[in-house]
C-alpha cells in the first residue's frame, strides 16, 4: 500500500510527504474540490493495492479488503464533511 501511495502521489505531481487526504487538512477543508481530489487519490491507492493483492491474500481477504476499502473512502468522505460543516463560518 505504501509503494501505491508513492506512485499515485508521484503521477498526481505531489510531494511524497504529503497526506493523500486529511480532514485537518485546510486545503481539504476549504475546498471541496480539493477534497474530492484526495478522497480520489485515496481511491486510487485502494484500487491499485487490491489489483495487486490477489497474489497474496485469499479470496476471502480480498473480500475483506474490497470492504475496508469501500467503508474507508465513506469514512473519509463523511469526515471531510462534518469537518466543513463544524468549522464553517457561522451568520451573525
Amino acid at each position: 500500500m505504501q509503494e501505491q501511495s508513492q506512485l499515485v502521489l508521484a503521477e498526481a505531481g505531489l510531494p511524497s510527504d504529503r497526506l493523500p487526504l486529511s480532514p485537518f487538512d485546510c486545503r481539504d477543508l476549504a475546498s471541496e474540490q480539493q477534497g474530492e481530489a484526495g478522497l480520489k487519490l485515496i481511491a486510487d491507492i485502494y484500487e491499485r493495492t487490491a489489483a495487486r493483492s490477489g497474489s497474496f491474500l485469499t479470496a476471502e481477504e480480498l473480500v475483506r479488503f474490497d470492504d475496508f476499502r469501500t467503508a474507508g473512502v465513506g469514512y473519509l468522505r463523511s469526515a471531510l464533511a462534518i469537518s466543513r460543516t463544524m468549522l464553517a463560518p457561522t451568520p451573525n
